[in-house]
């Protein structure tokens, strides 16, 4: 079975986690919200994660999360 690559690792834990997936206007990013908090998580497609209320106002959350959940 082949690996998962680190955006579908990603996405994985984030619906593990209760995010729902919501449309973004643009495909360069996938966008996730969860009902308890206002900020949105935003996922890159080589896996990168940014928090922030929009695109241009998030902030890089890579690191932190890829080591937090084992991401590799």
């Amino acid at each position: 079975m082949a690996k998962l690559t680190k955006t579908q690792q990603v996405i994985n834990k984030l619906l593990e986690l209760g995010y729902t997936e919501t449309q973004t206007g643009g495909r360069k990013h996938r966008c996730f919200t969860h009902p308890k908090m206002s900020e949105k998580v935003f996922v890159g497609n080589a896996g990168a994660v940014r928090i922030g209320r929009c695109i241009t106002q998030s902030f890089s959350h890579t690191e932190r999360f890829h080591a937090k959940y084992a991401i590799k």
